[in-house]
């Protein structure tokens, strides 16, 4: 898509358009009942605009483990930029049936997302989660780090992924 037909809000975030993929690994505190949660896995991600009128991106997010032979999780939703200095909301829904409205800011000249979530709905368990999406343009990386407070835990780092272009 030419630039030119690019919503002007969606041009700090062109550099997220396309696919990505890249391994992560993620865990959480145990409980009284539970050892403490670790694991690795693969991670896909698409992002596209949709209608490049509109300054909406779609986003569409799969996990399997390591090495292929197990689906572990899947999200799918859309970013918008909601004002004229870097605001942006979130709107995700997860495999595991739990909706998220998260809203933030791009910084860094829109190399960097950071989203708070302002609704998790059909998550008894969980209170809160933020996440940092980071360009690193020098490597065409994409970092994600994601911390979730939950089962009376605070707000704790949950996954962590480096992803790289594929498309």
């Amino acid at each position: 898509m030419a630039d030119n037909n690019l919503n002007p809000k969606l041009t700090p975030l062109k550099w997220i358009l396309g696919s990505w993929k890249g391994d992560g690994e993620g865990g959480y505190p145990g409980s009284k009942e539970k050892d403490p949660l670790h694991f690795l896995y693969t991670e896909i991600l698409t992002f596209n605009a949709p209608n490049p009128a509109k300054p909406v991106i779609s986003y569409d997010q799969k996990t399997v483990s390591r090495d292929g032979s197990k689906k572990m999780h899947a999200e799918c939703g859309f970013y918008r930029v909601t004002g004229d200095n870097g605001q942006i909301e979130a709107s995700i829904a997860q495999s595991t049936g739990i909706a998220e409205v998260q809203k933030g800011s791009m910084q860094d000249d829109g190399k960097t997302l950071l989203l708070e979530s302002t609704v998790v709905a059909n998550a008894e368990k969980v209170k809160a989660i933020h996440r940092s999406l980071k360009y690193d343009a020098a490597n065409d990386q994409l970092v994600i780090l994601t911390s979730m407070e939950a089962s009376g835990h605070p707000m704790t780092q949950h996954l962590s992924t480096v992803l790289k272009r594929v498309a």
